[in-house]
């Protein structure tokens, strides 16, 4: 299995370990000759400095659409650092290709950041899509993003109005320090359009402040209709805080949290979910696990849990904790889901009525 991890303690130690040097995106790095300046329908990528090329139009302002781009060889972007393409409007043929060594190490002043920051509806309102990709066990994501709100997502950052991320893999790691609002997901870090026949295959483990996270999606658009379907996640999740918020931790198999119009159908974890609080001063802090999602407002249909769910209170004070084999929090609909395995809650209730410690085989 492979490991992905978000320690503070290694933040520097990861990145220094590296062989990069400087940036895909600086001059004499990429290669822009590809591309013809006339939105030309299709254009092929077949070397890292094409792909490169591509990253440093994006820096540029070039969203690409409504062009369809098609990589034609599994890449190896280890030389140098991968500057997140800044937006997208178009559609990306993965064509089944590989990308290895794509490291991302500083991204200021970005909001979002994944291979693609962010993934946006074309000028024609026709779908965006990125389709039939995979980043592989050596692609990495090593960044501080301080107290700034961030989105983070293995294939895309944040994929906003019209869009589709379908048939893409994720096998990289993380390593982030977030103290602001976090939404992190193996695939994609929030997300408005459609997530279709995804995977992600790696361990995920969170030290954060307030934070949604899951290993497909972590947060999802309120004012439009997602959907998350046929996906899997097969790794262990992981995560852990010890700064108190409104917001606390979300943490599911599937999806961090959803709005009520959010729709996750036939989809299925496989790995761990576990969450844990340990907070050393007087505070109540919401901790919410779920083997599919952990804050569900919308519709979970015909999906199923087989990874142990977890939740893990301070010891110390009070602690608004969920477990749930589907949900950990669920205001929403689940219909003709299962869970087969074990689910624990073990916060601290206290004596205040407002703090809560549930645990349930759907629903905690």
């Amino acid at each position: 299995m492979k490991r992905l991890s978000a320690l503070f303690a290694c933040l520097l130690s990861v990145g220094a370990s590296w062989s990069q040097t400087g940036n895909w995106t600086d001059e004499g790095n990429y290669d822009t000759s590809w591309y013809d300046g006339n939105n030309s329908g299709e254009y092929h990528i077949s070397t890292p400095q094409q792909l490169a090329g591509w990253a440093y139009l994006a820096s540029q302002g070039n969203r690409m659409s409504p062009n369809r781009i098609v990589l034609d060889n599994d890449l190896d972007l280890s030389a140098h650092y991968w500057t997140p393409i800044k937006e997208f409007a178009g559609f990306l043929d993965g064509n089944g290709k590989t990308l290895s060594g794509v490291h991302i190490q500083t991204t200021a002043g970005m909001e979002d950041v994944g291979f693609i920051a962010r993934l946006l509806s074309n000028v024609s309102s026709t779908k965006s899509v990125v389709y039939d990709l995979t980043l592989d066990e050596s692609c990495q994501i090593s960044l501080s993003a301080g107290s700034r709100d961030l989105t983070l997502g293995g294939i895309v950052g944040y994929a906003y109005g019209n869009t589709t991320i379908a048939s893409c893999r994720f096998q990289g790691s993380f390593s982030v320090e977030s103290a602001g609002d976090l939404d992190a997901g193996g695939i994609v870090g929030r997300s408005s359009g459609a997530v279709i026949l995804c995977t992600n295959e790696g361990d995920l483990t969170f030290r954060l402040t307030d934070a949604s996270c899951g290993g497909i999606t972590g947060g999802n658009f309120l004012l439009t209709s997602p959907t998350v379907t046929g996906c899997a996640n097969k790794g262990n999740l992981y995560a852990t805080s010890t700064s108190a918020s409104l917001r606390g931790i979300a943490l599911g198999g599937i999806a961090g949290e959803t709005s009520d119009k959010t729709v996750i159908n036939g989809c299925m974890n496989e790995g761990s979910v576990k969450s844990e609080f340990t907070r050393t001063q007087y505070s109540f802090n919401r901790v919410e696990t779920g083997g599919i999602v952990a804050d569900n407002n919308g519709t979970v249909i015909s999906c199923g849990n087989e990874g142990e769910v977890s939740t893990l209170g301070s010891k110390e004070y009070e602690t608004m904790a969920v477990s749930g084999g589907i949900s950990g929090d669920n205001a929403g609909q689940i219909i003709n889901c299962y869970n087969a395995a074990t689910v624990t809650c073990n916060g601290n209730q206290g004596f205040s009525p407002s703090v809560y410690n549930n645990a349930g085989g759907i629903v905690g």
